[in-house]
């Protein structure tokens, strides 16, 4: 996916989060990639979205938009 110049890959994985009593569980969601080009080997950044946290469902869609509003916070930090 291309958004505002970067280049993101989006992955389906579990995801590590802590429930509410501090206990670490394993949940459905997405390791997301972002780049500054296509060619590029290292990310910029590299964030994670979990169902019942970030996401509201296990979807590629809800992934997409979430990476964009994440974009749209922190596009100036990435160049820096």
């Amino acid at each position: 996916m291309k958004y505002r110049g970067f280049y993101v890959k989006i992955s389906q994985e579990s995801v590590a989060r802590q429930d509410k009593d501090g206990n670490e569980v394993q949940c459905k969601g997405f390791v997301i990639e972002i780049f500054e080009n296509e060619q590029s080997a290292i990310p910029l950044d590299r964030i994670t979205a979990a169902v019942d946290f970030e996401l509201l469902e296990l979807s590629v869609a809800e992934a997409e938009q979430f990476v964009k509003d994440y974009i749209d916070s922190e596009r100036k930090h990435f160049h820096e």
